[in-house]
């Protein structure tokens, strides 16, 4: 998650890549968060609670955001 989403998106962040990046890599920035998303929530070794927590808040936002980038 860190090299397939949280960096590219930093970076983006940061103005190391433009704007244009996040709309040409959203459905692979979408899969990678996906994949983590389901192997820590929906994995048979479970995470603390505050952790699948969290995890599941930052899954509403990113939703969020893709419903603000993809009319």
């Amino acid at each position: 998650v860190f090299l397939g989403f949280i960096n590219p998106v930093k970076k983006i962040i940061k103005g190391e890549r433009s704007p244009s990046y996040l709309l040409n890599q959203l459905e692979s920035l979408n899969r990678e968060w996906n994949i983590f998303h389901m192997r820590t929530t929906k994995s048979v070794d479970r995470f603390p609670k505050e952790t699948e927590a969290i995890i599941k808040s930052m899954h509403i936002r990113w939703n969020l955001v893709l419903k603000v980038i993809v009319p």
